[in-house]
């Protein structure tokens, strides 16, 4: 790992000293993990490190290790800016939920794809249950089935989540039923075909703060 040149997005940052900064950045190959960048503030080619560019980053192997190079591979400046705060929104999913330092390739095939998922002409609302469902599954948390179902889902019928539970069959006119349909879509990655985004969304943000031991996310506050 040394000295060579990881794909890499930088996902939270804090300043060390006066003129350092440690960099929370999610990798391709080596998972989420922070890196000393030393004097960088000093450095005119610092401005280049910022959220929302696939970066190209070289640093020594050590406990808290030591920016040696960096380059932008891929820059989304594309991305609309009502979408930015959203960024942030799942920036800080990243550095609440997921552990350090263990190799998570798929998390990070999912945040570039969500980038390149966010210029297209896509509702937001949608675009962050996209995430947001794929995200939980990366985790393993991931929303389910209640065993009484037996794997079936079906178009006419509507359906509750139980957090203890799964999703379960739903007989009577409560607020927060989802149809079959939605469900179906959900379960095949069709976003784009779910009518009842807002309540999947309430659901996966009752996850979060379960998970977050009922501590709320600043970003997710703010742009809702």
């Amino acid at each position: 790992m040394n000295n060579l040149l990881e794909s890499s997005f930088i996902i939270h940052s804090r300043d060390y000293g006066e003129t350092s900064v440690i960099y929370d950045v999610l990798t391709e190959n080596y998972g989420f993990m922070s890196v000393l960048a030393k004097g960088i503030k000093k450095k005119k080619d610092g401005l280049l490190l910022l959220p929302f560019r696939e970066l190209l980053l070289s640093y020594t192997k050590s406990n808290l290790p030591l920016l040696v190079k960096h380059e932008v591979s891929n820059d989304y400046s594309k991305i609309k800016r009502n979408f930015m705060l959203y960024g942030l929104y799942y920036n800080e999913l990243i550095y609440r939920l997921v552990p350090k330092n263990e190799p998570l390739k798929s998390m990070y095939s999912l945040y570039k794809s969500q980038l390149n998922y966010m210029v297209s002409d896509i509702d937001v609302s949608v675009a962050s249950l996209r995430f947001e469902y794929l995200f939980l599954k990366e985790i393993g948390y991931g929303l389910s089935l209640s065993d009484e179902l037996n794997g079936t889902l079906n178009d006419d019928d509507t359906y509750y989540y139980d957090f203890n539970s799964g999703f379960k069959k739903s007989y009577n006119n409560t607020n927060d039923k989802i149809c079959g349909t939605s469900l179906l879509n959900l379960a095949n990655n069709n976003f784009s075909k779910i009518k009842d985004v807002k309540v999947l969304r309430q659901i996966i943000r009752e996850v979060f703060k379960k998970l977050l031991n009922n501590k709320s996310l600043k970003s997710f506050d703010i742009i809702n």
